[in-house]
């Protein structure tokens, strides 16, 4: 996941298999071989992301704003290669996008979107949005997720509902109606 632990999607490492978030390690020793190295500033906030033993290495820098969160990741060997945004009212995550720079072709060849609604409960719809540019061929892909809460207030279940590019659900959706089990305890 972008960032591992400290990733801002509230539900990729729900809604995508075999994905975690990883952990943070207190004492990192040889064997526990660790992916991130994260820095903060003096109001905590993460600002830098060090990706370590990683071929081209990467750095990513976060800069902070009124309500908002830009996170520019460069490459040793490509330079600029991602560009994250996080945009918050009263301060819970109203969206979260992702882009991937191409810069062997000059040009933006995906972007995720999460577009985020809640209710008293908490999270309630995740919409997530995804543009992939290939070659000359487009794919726009828009699934909706929604999510139900356990006594706690906790994440519990969700269904999962599959839109095409105009907005219609698609009548191939494979996982309408179907209920997932929310594996990961947290409380959105």
């Amino acid at each position: 996941m972008h960032r591992g632990y400290y990733c801002p999607s509230l539900i990729q490492d729900i809604v995508v298999g075999n994905v975690k978030r990883g952990k943070i390690l207190k004492r990192p020793t040889v064997r526990s071989r660790p992916t991130f190295r994260y820095g903060f500033n003096s109001n905590d906030q993460l600002i830098v992301i060090d990706t370590i033993n990683d071929v081209g290495g990467n750095n990513e820098i976060i800069i902070y704003s009124e309500e908002k969160e830009t996170g520019i990741l460069f490459n040793d060997r490509f330079g600029i290669s991602l560009i994250t945004e996080c945009v918050y009212k009263d301060n819970k995550l109203d969206s979260y996008t992702i882009g991937s720079y191409f810069s062997c072709k000059e040009q933006v060849q995906e972007i995720e979107k999460e577009v985020y609604t809640y209710s008293s409960e908490g999270l309630t719809y995740a919409d997530w949005y995804d543009y992939f540019c290939f070659d000359k061929s487009i794919i726009i892909r828009h699934n909706q997720y929604c999510f139900q809460h356990d006594d706690e207030g906790c994440l519990s279940t969700y269904t999962s509902t599959e839109y095409d590019e105009f907005g219609n659900v698609k009548p191939s959706d494979y996982w309408k109606g179907h209920i997932f089990e929310v594996d990961i305890k947290r409380k959105v």
